[in-house]
């Protein structure tokens, strides 16, 4: 009964937002294209439910605000999409159907659909998250896959010596899909000290701190989509002149990739101009850049001055790999290396900037990047970001770092 009523629901602002959308393209319902989505109505209607129902709108229950917005976003994403590719296929019948209206009821969906959700799911009491704290003399009762098959989240609050059960606590973690974290202060106890030997390189654990609003969330994914695309948009005429400067200065591809680690531990390409001679890994081996490095081309020491070889990065915060603010995204080999990486680096998304960068120096080694990565996760806001995003501007301009 709660999920048909959620359909409802979502059919009745779908087409409310539709109604809207016609009205603010032609300030009236008269138009000859209106009688076309009357005609089109049912099909429309059938599209976006199944859409919706595709990405998993249609859950009992949600452990966080930004849940639902994802989901509904993608879903009315995913219904814009069918929708006008049904219009253009039966195009000979219903080609009038402005592609505009989709557009237009795409944003006015989104927030009632979200609202309307939202306030569905308040008032039933079903927005909550499940957390279990484990500690050395609860862990095996809590290791059934029985008791955790309605838990989001597994918190282990001290040193567990019984490393059987806590091994078979991540399988069981991991089998069912439940995120496994560990508490600031034995993050500190357990990474900071470098505790040697009890706990393998790949150990699938995270941070757990007080993570920000959903509303923070939200608001910090807008700001580094909207600032990213419009910083993109402005700079092209740039990237065509560093393109062309790249393949005139020397033989290789424009784009420098690789794969870094990103949130939650998904592996992602990075993207930069590339800045050395063609093949240094594969010649050189992996070494960090230095200043007088033998292996940057003459315009890669340009755009590493200015960070310039950044700059396409900006895909990567679109596309959601990375945020503009963060803890800077590390290869592989680096956290395979680092213990004390991988936990924070598991909990926020990479950013083209963060608080190492502002407050110090771009070329800081890894242990003391990690304390402003760690001091910055704890406090992360979308006041902070803005702050940092503020002062990397002088920092940058001022060419500190390497």
């Amino acid at each position: 009964m709660f999920i048909i009523l959620g359909i409802v629901l979502d059919l009745l602002f779908i087409n409310i937002g539709f109604i809207l959308s016609f009205f603010l393209r032609f300030h009236n319902l008269l138009h000859p294209s209106f009688r076309i989505y009357l005609e089109v109505f049912v099909w429309l209607n059938i599209i976006y439910v199944f859409s919706l129902g595709a990405v998993g709108v249609y859950q009992k229950r949600y452990s966080h605000i930004e849940d639902i917005f994802k989901k509904v976003f993608l879903g009315l994403s995913v219904a814009t999409l069918l929708s006008i590719s049904f219009i253009y296929a039966f195009r000979t019948r219903w080609g009038a159907f402005p592609v505009s209206i989709f557009l237009l009821s795409f944003f006015l969906n989104l927030f009632l659909v979200f609202a309307a959700k939202l306030w569905l799911y308040k008032l039933t009491g079903r927005i909550s998250k499940s957390v279990v704290f484990v500690t050395g003399s609860n862990l095996k009762e809590v290791v059934s896959p029985y008791k955790l098959k309605d838990v989001n989240e597994v918190v282990i609050k001290e040193e567990i010596n019984d490393l059987h059960s806590l091994f078979f606590l991540i399988g069981v973690a991991k089998n069912l899909g439940i995120k496994l974290s560990i508490l600031p202060e034995l993050y500190e106890k357990v990474l900071f000290e470098k505790i040697e030997g009890k706990i393998p390189h790949h150990f699938p654990i995270s941070l757990y701190f007080e993570k920000t609003s959903a509303l923070g969330e939200i608001l910090i994914r807008i700001l580094d989509v909207i600032l990213s695309m419009i910083i993109f948009f402005l700079s092209l005429p740039l990237f065509i002149f560093i393109l062309v400067l790249i393949k005139i200065d020397s033989p290789g591809p424009v784009f420098y990739k690789q794969k870094r680690v990103g949130k939650d531990g998904k592996i992602f390409t990075l993207y930069k101009f590339r800045t050395m001679v063609k093949d240094a890994e594969e010649k050189w081996g992996f070494l960090p850049a230095s200043k007088n490095d033998f292996r940057i081309t003459a315009v890669g020491r340009f755009l590493r001055t200015l960070r310039l070889d950044e700059l396409p990065q900006l895909l990567n915060v679109i596309k959601g790999d990375m945020s503009l603010v963060g803890p800077r995204p590390e290869n592989l080999y680096r956290v395979k290396n680092h213990k004390a990486l991988q936990g924070i680096r598991l909990a926020v998304r990479p950013g083209l900037t963060g608080l190492a960068q502002v407050q110090s120096y771009y070329d800081l080694p890894p242990h003391h990047k990690l304390k402003y990565d760690y001091l910055y996760i704890r406090k992360r806001s979308l006041l902070l970001n803005l702050y940092i995003l503020a002062k990397t501007v002088p920092v940058v301009l001022s060419k500190k770092g390497w």
